[in-house]
């Protein structure tokens, strides 16, 4: 009955099972957070002078010992899954397990249990939270239903859920910090942020702006007072301080033991062989900006926006617009016709102090990481299936385009559709071969694994994508009622739940 009556959960189903059968690929990367957790589990400490072999994703300190040059979320959260996986290795393998612990990473069977626990199903359960909460806010089904699609199979960040490079915890705690400021849990807001910059420094860059969309949220409680956030700040401010001081004792507590520094990372300590370029910022960044980067990160064929995730470049000079229009207007400034409006937006109306500021949090956070990673040398993310390094911020550009479903014309909304389409078809064709893509300024990302599956000797690539492709048009035909029965969802009877 509950899958009847939500048929987007068909999807997370999907989405979890997907992630279960497409092998994560385990590489310098993973590894070096896997050298960390084993140095915890069987040595108690950060140092992995042991396992320095796995990895040249190293940091090495001037005492000569090494660590992992990663940030430490993923790490310090997912010991505990990896230390049962090591306990259950030592007492089933104890044949393999003395060379086994020491010489080589782990199988394959880690990445996947400890995945599974610490991202795939965290983000399913996120999802489906955010999606029950809209709906029962009244916000257009057909919003909700591609953010959906948008958040499962529709971005970069949904691409490393089956591999621990920590960007798809990242996504959970994002979608996690969001959903929990549309209810105004204002310490758990605080605790996913503070998770989120534990587990990917360059989240730093969004704390004055997130702040600052806070502030613009508490303001239009009292809007008269051009004081007024300020006078709300005991309504926030303790608790999302008191959320964030978890993670930030665990990201003292490991800098400091494994750097000598709170504020001194990993970056500070760098493999030489990983320096790209003139470096004067934590040997990583440059303080010049490269207008070719830029360029790259937009509109390049390896690694752009344009060819990864279109439907956030489209959704940009759209959400231009929605910065200055009401609530009740398209924006083309027409008022919202009977079709594409809800017959009761009181409920939807509470969250509307939410939307602009949500969305100029995007905007300028997309932007300010665009500039960071536009002076770095390793800004194409070395193998990867885009612009990872940006893709902290892609799962709310998808929650916002539910929240602005209703303000966007018909036209527009269908050319979103369509380049959803061909992100989620990026998507499969990715996870049919491999998602370590190396940089191909000529032939791009697409040109790149369409020749692997076609120049390969063996035909499980194409069998794959194919396999792919069927269990999608699968799912899609049991949820046709969200997706071709958009003018019965939209009658006043049916309103915005699937028809039973």
């Amino acid at each position: 009955m509950f899958l009847k009556q939500n048929k987007l959960f068909i999807w997370l189903i999907l989405f979890i099972l997907l992630n279960l059968i497409v092998r994560g690929t385990g590489d310098a990367n993973q590894n070096s957070r896997f050298m960390t957790m084993r140095a915890i589990c069987n040595d108690f400490s950060l140092q992995t002078n042991k396992y320095i072999d796995w990895t040249i994703d190293w940091a090495k300190t001037p005492d000569g010992n090494y660590y992992s040059n990663k940030a430490p979320g993923p790490m310090l959260i997912g010991f505990p899954v990896f230390c049962v996986m090591d306990f259950f290795t030592k007492t089933f393998d104890k044949k393999h397990w003395a060379p086994l612990k020491e010489k080589t990473p782990p199988g394959p069977a880690y990445a996947i249990v400890i995945t599974l626990f610490t991202q795939i199903i965290p983000f399913a359960l996120i999802v489906g939270m955010l999606i029950l909460y809209l709906q029962r806010k009244k916000y257009p089904f057909e919003g909700i239903y591609f953010m959906t699609l948008a958040l499962l199979f529709g971005n970069t960040s949904a691409l490393f859920m089956n591999t621990y490079f920590g960007h798809g915890m990242v996504a959970f705690f994002m979608v996690a910090m969001i959903y929990f400021l549309l209810k105004e849990k204002y310490f758990l807001v605080g605790l996913f942020f503070g998770l989120s910059l534990l587990s990917d420094y360059i989240v730093a860059l969004m704390l004055p702006l997130l702040i600052f969309a806070i502030f613009l949220i508490m303001r239009s409680k009292r809007p008269m007072l051009p004081l007024g956030a300020v006078r709300t700040i005991k309504k926030w401010a303790p608790a999302f301080c008191l959320g964030g001081a978890i993670p930030a004792l665990m990201w003292a507590f490991y800098h400091y033991t494994a750097f000598g520094g709170v504020l001194t990372i990993a970056n500070s300590f760098p493999n030489p062989s990983m320096i790209e370029g003139k470096t004067d910022i934590w040997q990583f960044f440059s303080s010049t900006q490269s207008l070719t980067i830029i360029y790259e990160l937009i509109l390049g064929k390896s690694r752009g926006l344009l060819v990864t995730v279109p439907w956030i470049l489209f959704f940009i000079p759209i959400s231009m617009f929605l910065l200055f229009i009401k609530p009740n207007k398209n924006i083309d400034g027409s008022e919202i016709s009977e079709i594409s409006d809800i017959s009761d937006t009181s409920e939807s109306g509470e969250l509307e102090k939410f939307h602009r500021p949500l969305l100029l949090f995007a905007l300028t956070s997309l932007s300010l990481l665009l500039l960071l990673n536009s002076t770095f040398g390793g800004w194409h993310a070395g193998a990867s299936p885009g612009p990872r390094y940006l893709s902290a911020i892609f799962p709310v550009f998808a929650i916002l385009v539910a929240l602005f479903w209703r303000n966007i014309p018909r036209v527009l909304q269908i050319l979103l559709w369509i380049m959803l389409a061909i992100s989620i078809i990026l998507r499969n064709i990715i996870c049919a071969t491999t998602i370590l893509s190396p940089l191909q300024k000529d032939i791009g990302i697409w040109g790149w694994h369409l020749n692997f599956i076609v120049e390969s000797s063996s035909s499980k690539y194409l069998l794959r994508l194919i396999f792919f492709t069927v269990l999608f048009l699968i799912t899609l035909f049991f949820t046709h009622y969200a997706t071709l029965g958009f003018k019965k969802l939209l009658n006043k009877k049916c309103k915005y739940l699937p028809p039973n």
